[in-house]
C-alpha cells in the first residue's frame, strides 16, 4: 500500500469489522472493571468450588536463567507506564512464555 493510500490506524477495519479505535475503548472499558470474574461469572458455584480453583492456580514462577527473568522487573514497569512495549531478544530467550506471565501479575491477563 503506497502512503497516499494508507489508511490511519485508528479508522483501519479489524477483521470483525470494528475500528481500532472502537476495540481500544472497548479495552478501556474491560480494564477499569478490574481483573478477575464479575459476579456473573461465578454465579452456581458453592464457595468450596470457588476455594478449591483458587487454590488450584499455580503460582508465577521465573527461572532465573533466562535473560527475560532477569529483566523482568524493568519490563514490568514498562509495560504498566505504556501503552506499547517492544522487547527484543535472541531467538530461544522465551520472551513468549514469560511476558504473557509479566502481563498477568500486572493484571492484564
Amino acid at each position: 500500500m503506497s502512503r497516499a493510500n494508507a489508511v490511519p490506524v485508528a479508522h483501519r477495519p479489524s477483521r470483525a469489522g470494528a475500528t481500532h479505535a472502537a476495540m481500544a475503548a472497548a479495552a478501556r472499558v474491560g480494564a477499569q472493571a478490574g481483573p478477575g470474574p464479575t459476579s456473573q461469572h461465578l454465579e452456581g458455584y458453592s464457595p468450596e468450588q470457588l476455594a478449591a480453583r483458587a487454590a488450584a492456580v499455580p503460582a508465577i514462577v521465573y527461572p532465573e536463567e533466562l535473560p527475560v527473568s532477569a529483566r523482568r522487573e524493568e519490563i514490568a514497569a514498562a509495560i504498566a507506564d505504556h501503552q506499547v512495549v517492544i522487547v527484543a531478544g535472541e531467538t530461544g530467550s522465551r520472551k513468549t512464555t514469560q511476558l504473557p506471565k509479566i502481563c498477568l501479575e500486572l493484571g492484564r491477563a
